[in-house]
């Protein structure tokens, strides 16, 4: 489940603790490992070995296979699988009309990685495969999220996380949503074919995507499709990465968000690379915007669209930004 790096160079990872708890394996760094499996660990369950983990102890899922449960996080551990097996853990809601798959909740400061594990959310009532949400400082490396009836992964409140090396796909509404003040970092991954967005950013969230290709926008074939909608008072870096083939806009960014897109490449997406509505800032450096209907456009009658829903925010291109055969037009602003 590995995700080599992207390389863009063209023209571009709970028994409480009572007196019949079982005696953990010998840990790592500053906490001890329980393990996890059917039968001859610690726990059969996830959720029993995270009930008697301390903060800084490791949960080792010791065999592959399908693990049910909806697991809850209150405290700063590591959850990974053996290695040593080569088919993979997946974890999927307990029934059809529980919660997320994952909830890690940051009552206080914690921290918690995920490593090389399979979230599918695919009950009629999991709003999300992963729900993080208070203080929460989440890592996931390696990370398969989809398919998912909703959302992939929901980050708000003040929650941070880090995402490498982990692949989005089949959320049928969005495979991350970005609200509050939280903030997220996407690095090395690939986000592809989910519904309305592929990353949905509001309030005063913030979103770094790095090296990572963000395309096919449109699960359901209707739509919205677009790769990242920025809105509110969002902040959002695009540097380094892909963003194509999405049904509408490679990025939509409306309200008072700020976009900025550096060597980025953003092409083939069906009605904008960049689309603009109400007062955001956009900043465009060295980056390749091609093959799009309208390279760069605000919602304006005069750009073809219904209204004037563009009301005067900030566009900078620099020189070093190339505009190769948009249909409509590069640029069409007032």
């Amino acid at each position: 489940m590995k995700l080599s790096k992207l390389v863009i160079g063209l023209a571009v990872g709970l028994v409480g603790l009572g007196l019949l708890a079982p005696v953990p394996s010998s840990g790592g760094q500053g906490g001890k490992t329980w393990t996890v499996c059917p039968q001859g660990c610690d726990f059969p369950r996830i959720q029993e070995a995270i009930d008697a983990a301390v903060d800084g102890d490791t949960i080792l899922i010791k065999a592959s296979g399908i693990y049910r449960e909806n697991l809850t996080i209150t405290k700063s551990l590591t959850i990974a699988p053996d290695r040593a097996f080569a088919f993979p853990v997946v974890l999927q809601p307990a029934g059809a009309f529980i919660g997320p798959v994952i909830t890690v909740k940051g009552e206080r400061a914690i921290r918690v990685t995920f490593e090389s594990l399979i979230v599918q959310g695919v009950g009629l009532e999991q709003i999300s495969a992963i729900t993080i949400l208070g203080q929460a400082n989440v890592s996931l490396n390696d990370i398969e999220i989809g398919p998912s009836l909703y959302f992939g992964l929901i980050v708000y409140d003040q929650a941070q996380v880090m995402v490498k090396n982990s692949r989005f796909s089949g959320n049928g509404a969005s495979a991350i949503i970005i609200s509050g003040s939280a903030q997220a970092v996407l690095e090395d991954s690939i986000v592809f074919a989910n519904g309305v967005t592929g990353i949905n950013i509001s309030e005063k969230g913030q979103l770094r995507v790095t090296r990572s290709a963000i395309f096919r926008t449109k699960l359901d074939l209707i739509g919205p499709g677009i790769s990242i909608a920025a809105g509110d008072q969002s902040k959002v870096v695009i540097e380094g990465s892909l963003i194509y083939d999405n049904n509408l806009d490679g990025v939509l960014a409306s309200e008072s968000s700020t976009v900025e897109i550096i060597n980025s490449v953003i092409a083939n997406n069906g009605r904008s690379g960049v689309l603009l509505i109400n007062n955001p800032t956009v900043i465009v450096k060295e980056s390749i915007i091609h093959s799009n209907p309208w390279g760069i456009a605000a919602w304006l009658l005069k750009c073809g669209f219904d209204r004037d829903w563009y009301s005067g925010g900030t566009v900078q291109i620099d020189q070093a930004t190339v505009f190769v055969r948009n249909s409509k037009g590069d640029v069409c602003l007032p």
